[in-house]
C-alpha cells in the first residue's frame, strides 16, 4: 500500500488467477473519505462564489484582485480534491496486471503500513530466464538468439525461447555476462524461481559436413580425412 491504514477487505483465495484491476484488498478509508467530502464542499462553495465574481467583475463591482484571488482558491480547492480522491483511491489495492495470487501475508484486521508487502502476484503468461556465459562468447551473442530450457521440474520436458537482453556490464566476479530470455507459458507450466539448464545458439553453420573426431588422423603437420568414394 501506498497509504497506511487497517485491512477491512480481502478479495482472493490464495492461488486463484486474477485480471488487471481485480480488487485484492481494501483499507479502512472512512477519515479520508469525510476530509474528501469536506473539500468537495468547499470546492462547491468556491465555485458558486467564482460564478458570482465574474458577475461583479463585469458591472465593476469586483476589482481584478479579487477576481484573480477568488481563480486561485478555486483552483487550488480542485487540486486538494484530486490529491484527496488519489489518497481514497490507493486505500483499494489493485491487481496489477493478469497473473496468479500467491499466498497472502497481511490478514483482514491487519494495519497495513506503508511498503508493507500484502501478497505476490505473479504474471506467469511469459517467463523470464536469467543465466550468465563466460565472456568468450560475448562477441557471438545478439538480442533474438534461440534458447531451449530444461527444468529440475520437468527434465522430460523442454522449452523453447528467445534472448530478449543482454547485460552491458560483465560481472567482475566471475567475468561472466548477464542473459535473459523470454520462453511462452501458455499452459501455466512454468513456476516462478525454478532452476533449470539452458542451451543457447549462438551461430549455425549451413551445409556443413560434421564427422566423428575418431575419425581424423593427426600427423606431425596436419590433420587428414580419408573418404571412400564409389
Amino acid at each position: 500500500p501506498e497509504v497506511a491504514g487497517n485491512v477491512i477487505g480481502r478479495y482472493f483465495e490464495d492461488g486463484q488467477r486474477g485480471k488487471r484491476g481485480d480488487i485484492l484488498y481494501t483499507l479502512d478509508r472512512r477519515t479520508q473519505e469525510a476530509q474528501l467530502e469536506s473539500l468537495k464542499a468547499q470546492l462547491d462553495e468556491q465555485q458558486w462564489i467564482w460564478e458570482r465574481m465574474k458577475i461583479l467583475a463585469e458591472t465593476q463591482a469586483a476589482s481584478d484582485a479579487e477576481v484573480a484571488e477568488t481563480a486561485f482558491t478555486l483552483e487550488s480547492l480542485k487540486a486538494q480534491v484530486a490529491e484527496q480522491q488519489s489518497i481514497v483511491d490507493k486505500l483499494t489495492i489493485r491487481c496489477p496486471y493478469d497473473g496468479r495470487v500467491a499466498i497472502h501475508m497481511i490478514d483482514v484486521g491487519t494495519y497495513a503500513n506503508v511498503g508493507d508487502e500484502l501478497v505476490k502476484v505473479v504474471n506467469d503468461s511469459v517467463m523470464l530466464v536469467d543465466y550468465e556465459l563466460a565472456t568468450m562468447w560475448l562477441p557471438l551473442l545478439e538480442v533474438g538468439q534461440s534458447i531451449e530450457l530444461v527444468t529440475d521440474a520437468d527434465p522430460d520436458r523442454t522449452y523453447s525461447g528467445r534472448v530478449t537482453a543482454i547485460n552491458p556490464f560483465v560481472n567482475d566476479s566471475t567475468r561472466s555476462v548477464q542473459v535473459r530470455a523470454q520462453i511462452p507459458n501458455d499452459d501455466l507450466s512454468l513456476r516462478s524461481g525454478l532452476y533449470g539448464y539452458v542451451n543457447q545458439t549462438v551461430g549455425s553453420y549451413p551445409d556443413v559436413l560434421i564427422v566423428p573426431q575418431a575419425a581424423i588422423a593427426y600427423t606431425t603437420t596436419n590433420e587428414m580425412l580419408y573418404a571412400v568414394v564409389g
